[in-house]
């Protein structure tokens, strides 16, 4: 289920945003070694950390300060990190200055400093918690979204709209004759279709738009701030997209198929399953019509 927290990332850029939180945990453990050796053992003290400034200048402040993606940096957990990190570090400069001038360390700010480097972790792992959980929410063959978090989707959607009296629509897509790809070809080149025509229909769709694998060979999308006839702009430009697509098996043979989409426009009265079926209706009139089409309810 996608965290309530975090923005609405795709699957590419949820895995990029945890891997900086990965390598930046790794920085500070780092830091906290070579802190800990200078107190300890009187190993050679980190660099710039008696500086007013050393929560920029650590390899963890440089990330979070300079490196880290836009893409999170007004969740209230990210926003938390750094005050936690820029006082661990006030923590730190405090105890070096004590061990520097009596050759002692405080108990309680030492007790201090660990209190606050165990509140940085474990907002780091609550930072990665909230990423993982949202990559959760992605279907692992096509990359779309699994159809739980897109109701969630689907129904903050809905409720905005009441609210604001906006438009949006909802459309249902299926590859037609899809069966017949899998049992001509096997599931392996089924499997590759249907990865091909997600990322088709996700290179059509806008940035603020949602695809769900909604079962099968089944998908539905989430147009926001969209009146149908707009809509039906959009599905038909990646209906063509998709009937050009091809995809080649290991023998050579070359694949193209073919999808039907059903729109509408949202009515705020009926609840999300009766929004959906009318959406299906639809879909079912492309199909009784030929297939290959678009058509709307």
């Amino acid at each position: 289920m996608i965290s309530k927290e975090m923005p609405a990332l795709t699957e590419q850029e949820t895995e990029a945003v945890l891997s900086q939180v990965n390598q930046a945990e790794k920085n500070h453990i780092e830091w906290l070694a070579r802190l800990h050796e200078y107190l300890i053992c009187g190993g050679p003290l980190p660099d710039n950390v008696c500086d007013k400034n050393a929560h920029h200048l650590c390899q963890f402040g440089l990330w979070y300060y300079k490196e880290t993606s836009s893409l999170i940096k007004n969740t209230e957990c990210y926003k938390e990190l750094g005050d936690i990190h820029k006082e661990m570090h006030i923590s730190a400069s405090a105890l070096i200055n004590s061990w520097q001038s009596n050759k002692k360390i405080d108990l309680t700010e030492y007790r201090g400093f660990i209190g606050k480097q165990h509140a940085l972790l474990q907002h780091l792992t609550q930072l990665r918690d909230n990423l993982n959980s949202t990559l959760m929410s992605y279907d692992n063959l096509t990359g779309a979204l699994r159809r739980d978090p897109f109701m969630l989707l689907f129904e903050k959607e809905m409720n905005q709209a009441r609210r604001s009296d906006v438009n949006f629509c909802i459309v249902m897509m299926d590859l037609d004759f899809f069966k017949k790809v899998n049992d001509s070809h096997g599931h392996l080149v089924g499997d590759k279709v249907l990865q091909k025509t997600a990322l088709t229909i996700s290179q059509e769709l806008r940035t603020y738009d949602s695809l769900c694998r909604y079962g099968g060979e089944e998908f539905i999308v989430l147009l926001p701030n969209t009146v149908i006839d707009d809509a039906r702009l959009i599905i038909e430009r990646i209906r063509k997209s998709v009937e050009k697509q091809v995809v080649q098996t290991v023998e050579g043979n070359k694949i193209q198929v073919t999808i039907s989409a059903g729109i509408t426009q949202v009515n705020n009265n009926l609840t999300l399953n009766g929004n959906i079926d009318l959406a299906d209706k639809a879909l079912y009139q492309a199909k009784s019509e030929g297939r290959n089409k678009v058509c709307s309810l």
